[in-house]
């Protein structure tokens, strides 16, 4: 499995007592630790989809999924907003995200700095950066808002665990 020995036995205590030592639960395969008639009873998940993408639903169609750009796989995509560009309707999706609360062996998922995708004319996904802006937190949500007399607009990010960013928007 890939829990390790103390990962295992905070959630099946008994394993504490049947591997006193780690040599013998590194020895031990899938089957000793749960026998095939215990894991007869308890729920089978399976994922075979794991890449940030997009359900698409176009009026009159089936619902179909898109994979985003590599540009948008380093990291969990949490949240996400759409903003127009001044020059066109076009729209701009900005997405970010970062999740830092795995377990050790996982490791932080924090590669993600904020990514803005349009889609072409070929109906294929573009991905680009935003110039100058980093933003290496872990965001949960986005909101646009227009600021001052001339309602500039500005990317309100909410932080988890940390203060509200703000972002301009040209």
């Amino acid at each position: 499995p890939f829990a390790n020995k103390d990962e295992l036995e905070r959630q099946i205590p008994l394993l504490k007592k049947k591997y006193l030592y780690a040599e013998d639960f590194a020895k031990a395969g899938l089957n000793d630790l749960f026998p095939p008639e215990k894991r007869k009873k308890g729920l089978t998940w399976e994922a075979d989809y794991f890449s940030n993408a997009v359900l698409i639903n176009e009026q009159g169609r089936e619902t179909r999924l898109e994979a985003l750009p590599w540009q948008a796989q380093w990291t969990p995509v949490r949240a996400s907003g759409v903003f127009y560009t001044k020059d066109s309707a076009n729209k701009r999706y900005f997405i970010t995200g970062n999740y830092e609360g795995n377990n050790i062996q996982m490791g932080r998922y924090d590669a993600g700095m904020g990514a803005v995708l349009a889609r072409g004319a070929n109906g294929l996904w573009n991905s680009g950066s935003l110039r100058g802006m980093d933003i290496p937190y872990q965001v949960r949500q986005i909101r646009k808002i227009h600021i001052g007399a001339e309602q500039k607009e500005a990317m309100l990010l909410a932080v988890n665990d940390g203060p509200l960013k703000l972002y301009s928007i040209r």
